[in-house]
């Protein structure tokens, strides 16, 4: 399907939602919104050579403020009131999961509203996860300048040189870079440049750039509820399980619901000066959680032919979109609608999958593939803005746009425009000219990514847009080249057909990872194709020369052989299988089983699952002297299809271990048997 054939489908419904809101009261026209500051030649504060230290970044905004507070006053006369600003990031929505995207499964009718109420941006890019495209919104830099290009970690050791992350991942040809271990407080935020320009400051929701040390506070946030390290919630329902950032509520209470709430208290707040509220909802990552009632509502309706069929997904949606109507109508009852910029955006592309494919989340057709790609359905998102007086009500934008535009906007609206383009380290672009007028243009003539990792997806890449020809190269492989005007979908390469094309935005693709300094793929020097990577093995047959049963359970005389129940459920022996129930999230069950040699192993089960929608299984292994952790873990997962199978998974160990555990329900309540579990010494390396 093309672009155009696309927007012709979804354009209508908009239209006939824009005839009863043609002109907002009180409006002014487009150029009253004189940008004072485009052409005064100023200092600019965030050009500087290397990093700063925090004494030194105390300076600079000291700095900064001084600057700002002379330039601001030097126009003041001229600028209309600066706009209030609510940023609503939506973590993992999908660019066709919305009403006004062309979904005709999931209900927005708030998200639709303000689509007809404001500029819709039909090729707004973000990154293909999630803490980078934070990073790019907190500063206005590309990911690859910032050495940030996949999500953080929740804390642990840093990470190994190039060399020594390819001893432990021989099976990959290339070895993934290094990544800082949090967005470093040498950067000038959004919220700190706001807040030099008289904004108050608030977070509600997912930081995920940095625990300790690092959290939202120390970069310019004022109100902090709900941010930390989290790369996602452990639960949508109170407790939460996240003492440190956000108390409990009621037993019961929805994450997404108590968000909002928050935020709405702070808006209706008395404000003595303009807010930035970042409002970054957890919704609608995993885990896939919604309120009961709406996911009934939503398997009334589903259509298992549409793509889009995940009831519980649909009822997550729904929430969000209550979200933002409870928000919008915040600022109407506080007065504040027509001063106040909002933005609703996501942070990349939708998920397809979870768990080896087992799970559908969504789907993001027409693009292809989805988060943690770069091709389209990993990267291009949806974008709204409504700024009455200035956005025209129900306007399209087609102009190519992206997350780190974010930055250079909101300082231009603020009053305190900063330089952008080749000569900074700026990557942003200030979009004022696009919300004035939706078919002006910008000064870049292309947009870059770099997504130097591996995924269940696709392999690392980099990729490149200029105009409607994009060109992606994937490491180890020929270049694609795609024309998004007429294959949105990215099905027919055409590098062959033009070559000329392909061999110069490769070349301007490579003079983009040199100018922003970019940590790229290396080769790994320990790469063999022999070896085979930990996880589902699908292949394995026991009968082949090289393995070895080292242990075995079966369950015919009633006893579950030494598995001890550890948590989360019931466990007992009937019929000879070992049964494990749950009425709630992640049942686990131990076995102080010994592996006595490092090397490679198989897990080999015979199981069925009853009533299991969703979720993996994890496998865990230990010496008595330490517990378990992420570093000595496999996931996996079962088919969801009440049906009897013999899953296999390959393991290595580098010490011997003492104890087994296995968490074979992770994803709510259900019922799982084994026939028979299984443990393999192999040859393989």
């Amino acid at each position: 399907m093309s672009e155009n054939a696309w927007e012709k489908r979804i354009n209508e419904p908009i239209k006939s939602k824009n005839q009863s809101l043609q002109l907002f009261e009180n409006r002014i026209k487009p150029n009253q919104h004189q940008l004072i500051m485009k052409n005064t030649k100023q200092p600019n504060p965030r050009r500087q050579n290397g990093l700063f230290r925090c004494a030194q970044k105390t300076i600079l905004v000291k700095l900064f403020a001084a600057l700002a507070i002379l330039m601001v006053s030097s126009v003041s006369a001229a600028l209309p009131e600066k706009p209030n600003i609510l940023m609503i990031l939506v973590d993992d929505l999908g660019w066709s999961d919305l009403g006004c995207q062309g979904s005709t499964f999931y209900k927005t009718p708030n998200i639709d509203k303000l689509v007809a109420e404001g500029m819709r941006f039909t090729a707004a890019y973000a990154s293909p996860s999630c803490s980078p495209t934070r990073a790019s919104i907190m500063t206005g830099k590309s990911p690859a300048r910032l050495h940030l290009t996949k999500p953080l970690g929740e804390g642990g050791p840093g990470p190994k040189t190039p060399k020594e992350r390819g001893k432990d991942w021989p099976w990959y040809k290339y070895i993934q870079p290094l990544q800082i271990p949090a967005l470093s407080l040498d950067e000038v935020t959004i919220a700190e440049s706001l807040r030099i320009a008289g904004y108050e400051t608030a977070i509600f929701g997912k930081w995920h750039l940095g625990g300790k040390g690092f959290e939202p506070e120390k970069q310019g946030f004022d109100i902090n509820v709900g941010a930390g390290h989290y790369a996602h919630p452990k639960t949508y329902f109170s407790p939460y399980y996240m003492e440190d950032v956000m108390s409990d509520g009621p037993t019961g209470e929805y994450m997404t619901d108590r968000l909002t709430a928050e935020a709405v208290k702070y808006i209706q707040l008395p404000h003595q000066k303009p807010f930035f509220i970042y409002m970054a909802h957890y919704a609608v990552h995993t885990p896939i959680q919604a309120k009961e009632d709406l996911i009934s509502l939503y398997e009334d309706i589903r259509d298992p032919l549409n793509p889009q069929n995940n009831a519980e997904y649909a009822a997550m949606i729904h929430s969000l979109d209550e979200s933002v109507g409870k928000l919008m109508e915040s600022l109407d009852s506080s007065g504040l609608r027509q001063n106040t910029l909002v933005v609703f955006v996501s942070d990349n592309g939708g998920v397809i999958t979870t768990f080896g494919g087992n799970e559908k989340v969504t789907s993001n057709l027409p693009l292809r593939s989805g988060k943690g790609t770069l091709w389209e359905g990993g990267i291009r998102v949806p974008m709204i803005v409504r700024w009455p007086g200035v956005v025209e009500p129900g306007s399209v934008c087609r102009v190519p746009v992206t997350c780190e535009d974010f930055y250079p906007t909101f300082c231009e609206m603020a009053g305190m425009p900063v330089a952008t383009g080749n000569a900074t380290d700026l990557d942003g672009e200030s979009l004022l000219p696009l919300l004035e007028n939706p078919k002006g243009n910008l000064s870049r003539d292309s947009l870059c990514w770099l997504f130097p990792h591996y995924n269940n997806f696709t392999d690392a890449a980099a990729a490149i847009r200029e105009g409607e020809m994009k060109l992606v190269k994937q490491y180890g492989r020929s270049v694609e080249l795609f024309n998004l005007n007429d294959d949105i979908g990215e099905r027919e390469d055409l590098s062959s057909v033009y070559p000329k094309l392909a061999q110069e935005l490769d070349r301007k693709l490579e003079n983009w990872l040199v100018q922003v300094g970019a940590w790229e793929m290396a080769e790994n020097p320990n790469y063999d194709s022999s070896v085979l990577p930990h996880g589902l093995y699908p292949g394995f047959d026991p009968d082949w020369q090289g393995v070895q049963l080292v242990h075995e359970w079966n369950f015919g005389d009633s006893s579950p052989s030494k598995w001890t129940l550890l948590k989360k459920g019931g466990l007992f022996v009937k019929d000879g299988k070992l049964n494990v129930v749950t009425a709630g999230y992640a049942a686990s069950i131990e076995n102080s089983a010994h592996l006595k040699d490092p090397g490679t192993y198989i897990i080999q089960v015979r199981v069925r699952e009853h009533g299991i929608k969703k979720g993996a299984c994890i496998l865990f292994w230990k010496p008595d002297s330490e517990s378990y952790d992420r570093h000595r873990r496999i996931q996996f997962a079962f088919p969801h299809d009440d049906k009897e199978h013999e899953v296999a998974a390959l393991f290595r160990v580098k010490n011997p271990v003492d104890s087994l555990r296995i968490d074979p329900i992770t994803g709510g309540p259900g019922q799982i048997e084994f026939d028979w579990i299984k443990i393999y010494k192999t040859d393989l390396p």
